[in-house]
């Protein structure tokens, strides 16, 4: 297994954007699933397993996070 280390710089506004956006899908589809609202019809729960493998998919993509070269 490779290592990852992360590369100090604050986030730019696009970042924050979409960082902002996939919290609150996650946590209105998180609470609709429980509460039962149906904010997204039947799909409340897929919408935030959806969303939740979204987000373990874009820690890997995110720019700060660098591979260690091979010591």
């Amino acid at each position: 297994m490779s290592e990852y280390e992360w590369v100090k710089r604050p986030p730019n506004i696009i970042e924050r954007i979409i960082a902002g956006a996939f919290v609150a899908v996650l946590l209105l589809a998180s609470a609709s699933s429980y509460a039962g609202w149906r904010i997204f019809g039947e799909h409340d729960a897929k919408v935030a397993i959806g969303a939740t493998f979204a987000g373990v998919v874009l820690i890997r993509l995110l720019p700060q996070v660098r591979r260690k070269p091979p010591a």
